[in-house]
């Protein structure tokens, strides 16, 4: 198959729809978005201006713009608890491919759990290999034409990495191309394989030692009615619905998330960086109206718009970065912005302006993770060269 441009298929949103944050490949992880990451990335990437070809430069470019982006908005989306999510694929050589990375998804998730293997959490290691065979079969499944899939994911048990209950729909549309949804998911643990049940009746019984995340994950619902699935997997009624996203939050800080990424390529500091950011979350909270901080919500927002418009971001951050903003309480603590993982794709790649950051030594064998931005052109352990990139 030739790789073709993906064309998502219209939705009832009001905005263009965000990638899935399913699929944030990046090295943030658990934590507070890293601002020292994107000034490491693109650090590095305008080092090879003059050494890469034009175009290349341009097209690697493009990519890390679209990425700091993405994450960006993704950090709010779950910041303000956005009800639905989607990313789109195409089939190249029958395996599923985001236009957004260079290499077939499955390649991603299965990186990221041969990395958990070594680095991770035990308690996870099942779900996570689970995971992996779940997606190979949805996979399968859309090439051989199943119009719909559900793999439902679980909270992880106490002490995971996962701590998110969710599930995600592949819908199969024209031209190889598929969308996958993501929502959030209310339904109790102990009701979710009655839940499968009901929307096939042969879904089979749990294994009596498997845990039933991984359980769950290994056996994805196939070639299901999407109007059966809605009707039992309904979604989280407290969660914002997307296109209440798109007015309130992703329109308003778009402007700002640009300065954020025109700043980061000219060398800002962490300072600035910072200071942006915070400002986007301030104004992400003014939309939605949970700024605890302010007494009068929309009044302020439609001050910082104003200011916005007429005076610019510089002027806007300025203003809001000193000021304080509400802690997200998330499963790793109170943070400024959650992000916390969602599956084991995240660990799949960690990249940043020059690729993976997963360094294996041919010569000796070790295995280790790079500084982002940083490349080395010996192995840390032995010195030798084969397989370390450079």
């Amino acid at each position: 198959m030739s790789e073709r441009t993906a064309v998502l298929p219209a939705t009832t949103s009001t905005f263009t729809q965000p990638d899935n944050p399913c699929y944030q490949i990046s090295e943030r992880r658990a934590n507070n978005y890293e601002v020292r990451f994107d000034m490491g990335a693109y650090k590095h990437l305008y080092s090879q201006k003059n050494t890469l070809p034009p175009e290349e430069f341009q097209r690697q470019l493009e990519i890390l713009d679209a990425l700091t982006k993405h994450n960006l908005l993704t950090a709010l989306m779950e910041r303000v608890s956005v009800q639905i999510s989607q990313i789109g694929f195409q089939f190249v050589d029958g395996k599923l491919k985001s236009a957004q990375f260079d290499e077939p998804m499955e390649d991603v998730l299965k990186r990221g759990q041969q990395y958990r293997l070594r680095n991770g959490n035990e308690i996870d290691h099942p779900r996570e290999a689970a995971e992996v065979i779940g997606f190979l079969k949805r996979q399968e499944a859309l090439k051989n034409g199943a119009r719909v899939n559900v793999s439902i994911s679980k909270r992880g048990a106490k002490g995971s990495d996962y701590p998110h209950h969710f599930f995600d729909v592949d819908e199969n549309f024209e031209d190889e191309v598929a969308v996958m949804s993501r929502y959030t998911l209310k339904i109790p643990d102990e009701e979710l394989v009655k839940a499968a049940k009901a929307i096939d009746p042969n879904y089979p019984d749990p294994e009596p030692n498997e845990p039933l995340d991984a359980f769950l994950l290994r056996n994805p619902l196939i070639d299901v009615s999407l109007k059966k699935v809605m009707s039992v997997l309904h979604q989280d009624e407290s969660a914002m619905p997307l296109s209440e996203f798109g007015v309130k939050v992703e329109l308003p800080t778009r402007a700002m998330r640009d300065y954020y990424v025109e700043r980061a390529k000219n060398g800002a500091n962490e300072l600035e960086l910072s200071s942006i950011r915070k400002t986007i979350l301030k104004l992400t909270d003014l939309g939605i109206g949970k700024d605890t901080f302010t007494p009068d919500n929309i009044k302020a927002f439609e001050e910082a718009q104003l200011m916005l418009n007429t005076q610019g971001p510089k002027a806007v951050t300025a203003h809001f970065s000193t000021q304080q903003i509400r802690s997200v309480p998330t499963n790793c603590g109170l943070q400024e912005t959650g992000s916390s993982v969602y599956t084991v794709g995240e660990f799949g790649i960690m990249r940043d302006g020059s690729g993976t950051q997963q360094i294996i030594c041919k010569t000796c064998g070790f295995e280790y993770m790079r500084n982002a931005g940083i490349l080395e052109p010996r192995c840390r352990l032995c010195s030798g060269t084969d397989g370390i990139a450079c």
